[in-house]
């Protein structure tokens, strides 16, 4: 008899279900889940062709890391079947405490490169907010997105396929938060 944990994964609430499994099963804790919908066209000839995809967004944490770590967790069901991406999620220092934006963005990917798997598909974006007009440049908030996209053909080997991709990616997220390059966006540890 086939395992069930083997079957392919059409449809989101399973997919939920087997994040919600991989991410916890590495210690982390959900914190909070959105669920959405967005409008799509499907193309041209059909009767209705505006379509919705579902969507989510998942937040966990780690209770032994700093508040501004996290791990976020997005799906969706629409156009392209099911897709979805971890990210690990830094709320970094001042801008002005942290150098020029090209040299943090080489030292962080030289950290990626050497903790991901080589064939994996990591993007990093690095963005700077104002909580207000009346803050300048240099007081800018820094957040850092390491993004690991899901491979779709998972969606095809089942929820214990997806349990044991996210428990390998959680553990490279977690390796890359003892990196030098990704400790300066950590706050200062009290002693």
């Amino acid at each position: 008899m086939r395992d069930p944990g083997h079957d392919p994964i059409e449809t989101l609430e399973p997919f939920l279900d087997a994040i919600h499994e991989g991410v916890s099963r590495a210690g982390w804790i959900p914190v909070s889940q959105e669920l959405g919908g967005r409008e799509y066209l499907s193309g041209a000839g059909t009767r209705n062709p505006v379509k919705v995809a579902r969507t989510a967004l998942l937040r966990f944490h780690r209770s032994d890391l700093p508040c501004e770590v996290m791990l976020e967790i997005r799906a969706e069901h629409g156009e392209q079947g099911l897709t979805g991406a971890l990210a690990l999620v830094l709320a970094g220092p001042r801008y002005a405490d942290l150098g020029p934006a090209a040299t943090v963005l080489d030292r962080v990917t030289a950290a990626i490169r050497e903790t991901f798997r080589k064939n994996e598909s990591i993007s990093v974006s690095l963005d700077l907010g104002l909580a207000s007009a009346r803050i300048s440049g240099p007081d800018a908030r820094i957040q850092l997105r390491v993004t690991s996209v899901l491979p779709p053909c998972r969606m095809a080997e089942g929820a214990v396929s997806i349990r044991c991709l996210l428990l390998s990616d959680v553990g490279a997220m977690e390796r890359l938060l003892e990196c030098p390059e990704i400790a300066e966006f950590l706050p200062p540890v009290a002693e």
